[in-house]
């Protein structure tokens, strides 16, 4: 199970050529790819080559999945990597993500707040709308705010499913399972 980060905006057959290849499918449009079946719990190594470590926030359970391993994030555990402060470029995040029927409010799929508290907002987030559990937006800073969040995402709880944001310009569109589900 695979989590990625684009500096590109990436299309329709792009986004479904990551979910059924991996995100190593990308080349160079690869930032970073992290594969959630290592088994060290201290970091997540870059598949990219870029040697961009992430890191899980908490202790993420190992679990077991017919399909390989993967890891448990419950929402107060995620992963944590430091996505450079992407501005108003265009990029691509996104990953396989099986939620649980109860999350945390404001649960990270994946995290890079790169602000000081609220000055100079930037980073990105895959982050779960407050309490209405499973509902994900995209936080994006460009240093005076956050974008993103008005488009939201209903993931289905306890199944595999790929979910990806994808940012060009001003344009944020949502896919699951390859499907667009917001823009």
């Amino acid at each position: 199970r695979d989590v990625f980060v684009a500096p590109s905006a990436l299309d329709v057959e792009q986004i479904r050529q990551v979910m059924s290849q991996g995100p190593l499918m990308l080349g160079d449009r690869l930032w970073a790819g992290w594969s959630m079946d290592e088994q060290s719990v201290g970091e997540v190594h870059d598949l990219s080559g870029h040697e961009h470590t992430a890191r899980p926030l908490g202790t993420p359970q190992p679990l077991r999945e017919s399909s390989g391993a993967a890891r448990g994030f419950d929402g107060q555990r995620c992963l944590v990597a430091d996505v450079p402060p992407l501005g108003e470029s265009d990029f691509a995040l996104g990953g396989w993500v099986r939620p649980e029927a109860e999350q945390t409010p404001w649960a990270n799929l994946l995290s890079s707040h790169n602000n000081h508290g609220n000055t100079n907002l930037r980073g990105v987030s895959l982050e779960q709308d407050a309490a209405h559990t499973n509902r994900f937006y995209l936080i994006a800073g460009n240093g005076a705010g956050w974008m993103g969040t008005a488009l939201t995402t209903q993931l289905q709880a306890d199944r595999w499913q790929h979910f990806a944001v994808v940012r060009r310009g001003t344009h944020v569109i949502h896919y699951l399972d390859g499907q667009v589900t917001a823009e």
